[in-house]
């Protein structure tokens, strides 16, 4: 038997069912996490869904060796992002890499040996005008798409000055500027036009993800702790905070009509947030072996991707009440 991903699996009696094998990899896998927590308790308030859905369909399409994606840090997983439906951006080890599903091609954009950079990217965003990367030692370097043209440049110079995440974002007059959520306790406004920080904001604990609400009034914040926190963005003043994870999270996500935040957590749940009443989670949605490390709400707000550390990803219906889900199965780390 030949999964999807071209592994070759019998059931004979010198070798192993895929099935049994997934078995092995739950049983065994070993979840990181930071906080002492009990696993029976979390499981006892995951809402009860409905597996199988056929939401979208999968093909298997392979890389070769030195075309694969890089993962620099195994806690940060937003490392893939897509600017349409034929154009996949992903980090590398030698930097930036476009794909394209239609010819399974995949192209260098951005290559650190060219930009002089010693880069290790921790951190992607992109757009359609511009790409971010984001590094291990508090660098980055920005890719104009259309021109080539890039800039560089330091947000930290700290030892623990890690870019964790970066969302690209646009001021009410247009102009382009990026939140960089970083591992010495800050949010940084970097304003692309004028490659300088117009805002800094400082915390008690690493910042692992900093997301703007569509509307750009509030900035969701995760990071070394179990609260969420809601801040006015343009003054850094804490509006209110989430409560109900019991370790810390990595990734956030606002609907696209800005109703729902996702938080995903080391506790291998998701929490959704109605924004409108946001004393309690809505819904915790459970991963199946691994942390919640990313999460992407689909353009249109239908659906809602949890991708764990390894081995699983789950689309969720968001308009069953998140009670529909499609899960995607295979072996091998999830890099976004």
């Amino acid at each position: 038997v030949v999964d999807a991903q071209g592994l070759q699996f019998t059931h004979s009696l010198t070798s192993i069912s895929r099935e049994r094998y997934q078995q092995l990899r739950q049983r065994h896998y070993d979840n990181y996490r930071n906080t002492d927590h009990s696993l029976a308790e979390v499981q006892n308030q995951l809402t009860p869904v409905k597996t199988g859905g056929q939401f979208y369909r999968f093909r298997y399409s392979s890389l070769r060796p030195t075309e694969q994606s890089y993962i620099a840090h195994f806690q940060l997983r937003n490392l893939v992002r897509a600017t349409g439906a034929d154009e996949i951006f992903y980090v590398h080890q030698s930097g930036l890499r476009r794909w394209s599903p239609s010819s399974r091609k995949s192209h260098a954009v951005v290559d650190i040996r060219d930009e002089q950079s010693v880069l290790t990217t921790s951190t992607l965003a992109t757009n359609s005008e511009m790409a971010f990367l984001g590094g291990l030692r508090g660098d980055y370097i920005i890719r104009n798409l259309s021109s080539g043209d890039s800039q560089r440049g330091i947000l930290s110079t700290q030892p623990n000055g890690i870019l964790n995440y970066a969302e690209i974002a646009h001021s009410y007059s247009g102009a382009p500027y990026i939140y960089v959520a970083s591992n010495d306790c800050h949010i940084r406004t970097l304003n692309v036009g004028q490659s300088r920080v117009v805002a800094d904001y400082d915390f008690e604990y690493s910042v692992n993800c900093a997301t703007i609400s569509p509307d750009g009034k509030s900035l969701a914040v995760v990071g070394d702790s179990c609260d969420t926190l809601l801040l006015d963005p343009l003054t850094g003043r804490e509006r209110g905070k989430l409560s109900g994870h019991v370790d810390f999270s990595f990734s956030c996500a606002w609907s696209p009509d800005g109703r729902y935040l996702a938080t995903g957590n080391q506790d291998r749940t998701c929490r959704i947030y109605d924004i409108r009443y946001p004393r309690a989670a809505l819904h915790v949605l459970g991963g199946k072996m691994a942390s919640i490390r990313t999460l992407r709400f689909s353009p249109d707000g239908h659906y809602l991707a949890l991708g764990e550390s390894t081995d699983y990803v789950h689309v969720v219906d968001v308009h069953s009440d998140f009670q529909h889900t499609q899960v995607v199965d295979f072996f091998g780390d999830v890099a976004g």
